[in-house]
C-alpha cells in the first residue's frame, strides 16, 4: 500500500504528463488520464460533458482551434489525498495562436477529482473556469 506522499507525488506527475499531452496536441495522451465515466465542466462549449468519448470529442474541438499547439502552463497544483480519492486545483494559461499568428492566453482555474481505478490514478471529475465581472460580465485575464 503507498503512503499519502507517494499517492501525491503519483498525481503531481499525473498532472504533469496531462499537461504535457494538452501542449503536444497528444489526444490519445490526453484521454488516457481521464476515467471512463469521467464528468467534466470545462469553461467552453456545453453545460457538462459525461463520459471519456463526449470529453474527447470536446478536447478535439478545442485543439482545432489552435493552429500551432496550444499553450498549457499548469502553475503551482496542490494536490489532497485521502484513501482512494484525491484533489487537485491551479491555475492553468491556456489557449493558443490565431490565424493570424497572434497568440490569445488567458488564465482559467482548473480542479480535479481523482479515483484511484485499478491501482492507478484516473481524473473522475473536472471542473474549469474563467473569472468575470458580474457587473460587466467581461472575462478577467490577470492572474
Amino acid at each position: 500500500m503507498s503512503t499519502p506522499h507517494e499517492d501525491e507525488q503519483a498525481i503531481q506527475t499525473l498532472i504533469a504528463q496531462w499537461a504535457r499531452a494538452v501542449s503536444a496536441g497528444d489526444l490519445d495522451g490526453i484521454l488516457a488520464c481521464y476515467a471512463e465515466d469521467v464528468e467534466a465542466y470545462d469553461a467552453i462549449g456545453r453545460l457538462r460533458f459525461q463520459g471519456l468519448e463526449a470529453y474527447g470529442a470536446h478536447w478535439r474541438e478545442c485543439m482545432a482551434y489552435c493552429n500551432n499547439g496550444m499553450v498549457f502552463d499548469v502553475h503551482e497544483p496542490r494536490v489532497r489525498v485521502d484513501g482512494d480519492l484525491a484533489v487537485s486545483y491551479f491555475p492553468v494559461r491556456c489557449g493558443g495562436e490565431n490565424d493570424k499568428g497572434k497568440e490569445q492566453v488567458g488564465w482559467m482555474r482548473m480542479s480535479s477529482a481523482y479515483q484511484r481505478l485499478n491501482g492507478q490514478w484516473k481524473i473522475v471529475h473536472e471542473h474549469s473556469s474563467v473569472p468575470f465581472d458580474p457587473m460587466t460580465l467581461k472575462i478577467m485575464e490577470d492572474a
